[in-house]
């Protein structure tokens, strides 16, 4: 075979490989996300935040509602009260967490971007986490992040969630039950919801004015406001209002649109 001939086939054969090779991911560390994911370092609400704790070696958040009786029931010393056992049930709850395998969010991410096909090139670091928000029962808030090295705070990371039905901590049909299998599902059914809305190219903010709304999964009650951008019988996804470049995705049940 001639040399020219033989270049011309090495050249072709390593424009096919990269063309069907995606872009190699930069994600970030379970260090750099416990930095980040701080009440003075995220602009998600500090409420849900504050007194929260990481289960041991995985990316996820736990937390739940704060006891505001008690804080306003005693005298002086109620506030730092309720806080101490909001910290300590966390604790307690993100230990029923400890010992489940390791969930593999970076290898479901790279199958749903491979899926999809060509889309987005990445251009930044991608965050994977999740909050399991409420006690006894608690909902799973699934977070794709997307952070350039251009996004500064308070505007922050391009983010998109996926919040799921709540279900008990513990017992039986639980997140902690049959060694997480719950949580793996809630992981690996949201995050290629997540990365498709992410590759979206007409998914943006409507100029129309904000829907109030609030968010009602027992035993946790919020409220936001936004623009309702796609809905079907089982979703509803909201462009958020209050929290910049963040787009839901809600069980439509759990919504109720608020009169102004």
């Amino acid at each position: 075979m001639a040399p020219k001939t033989t270049l011309a086939l090495i050249l072709i054969s390593l424009i096919g490989i990269t063309a069907c090779t995606p872009p190699q991911v930069k994600f970030s560390s379970l260090e750099t996300l416990q930095h980040h994911i701080h009440p003075r370092r995220s602009n998600l609400p500090a409420y849900e935040l504050t007194g929260g704790v990481w289960v041991k070696e995985q990316p996820l958040f736990i937390n739940h509602d704060f006891d505001f009786s008690v804080a306003m029931g005693i005298p002086d010393i109620g506030p730092a009260i309720a806080a101490g056992q909001r910290k300590k049930k966390n604790e307690d709850a993100a230990a029923l967490f400890e010992a489940l395998p390791r969930f593999a969010l970076h290898a479901q991410f790279n199958k749903a971007v491979k899926n999809l096909g060509q889309g987005k090139r990445l251009g930044g670091e991608v965050r994977l986490y999740g909050i399991l928000f409420g006690n006894p029962q608690a909902h799973l808030k699934v977070i794709l992040e997307v952070v350039k090295k251009t996004d500064a705070a308070p505007e922050g990371p391009t983010r998109f969630i996926f919040v799921t039905e709540s279900l008990p901590l513990k017992g039986d049909n639980s997140w902690s039950a049959h060694q997480g299998d719950q949580l793996a599902s809630a992981f690996a059914s949201a995050l290629p919801a997540l990365v498709e809305l992410w590759q979206s190219p007409a998914l943006q903010a409507p100029t129309s004015p904000a829907l109030d709304y609030q968010f009602s999964n027992e035993p946790t009650t919020q409220k936001g406001s936004g623009w309702i951008v796609e809905e079907n019988e089982d979703r509803l996804l909201i462009f958020s209002k209050s929290i910049p470049k963040t787009v839901f995705s809600y069980p439509r049940s759990d919504i109720t649109r608020r009169k102004p």
